[in-house]
């Protein structure tokens, strides 16, 4: 839920995007990027807390991935990605620049990148694909 939704505001497309950056931050790290004993204290964190840097909790992430999932988990909508297409082409540059190697090279502080990674950053791209295919009747 988007903090939007969470406090009752008027809610669009970008909530969607907020949503879809939690399933991927879930998916990514295996943990859910916000959490509470209840519905309500996770509300609340929603709300309240900002998300733990996921180089903290999974630093086999990219850092140009957590980028793009922090900016769908902003608090403000105004500072999300405001269309998925804008979601999408983020991903599709950074799946090229993975495949190129581009990404690592550019990214000297990182060691080169395991298979896992580039696996890792595929299986979200196609995550991706399905989520905007079940969407697709949304898109404009």
């Amino acid at each position: 839920m988007s903090p939007e939704q969470a406090q009752g505001k008027k809610v669009d497309l970008r909530s969607d995007i907020f949503s879809f950056g939690a399933l991927l931050h879930e998916m990514l790290t295996g943990r859910r990027a916000f959490e509470g004993d209840s519905s309500l204290i996770t509300l609340t964190a929603i709300l309240r807390d900002e998300v733990k840097p996921m180089s903290e909790i999974a630093p086999e992430v990219p850092v140009r991935l957590e980028q793009i999932v922090s900016r769908c988990l902003r608090k403000n909508a105004d500072e999300r990605w405001q269309t998925m297409q804008e979601v999408k082409g983020a991903l599709s540059l950074l799946k090229q620049q993975s495949e190129s190697g581009v990404l690592y090279k550019s990214q000297l502080q990182i060691p080169p990148p395991k298979r896992n990674s580039k696996a890792m950053i595929a299986g979200v791209v196609a995550a991706f694909v399905v989520a905007a295919a079940a969407a697709g009747a949304h898109l404009p």
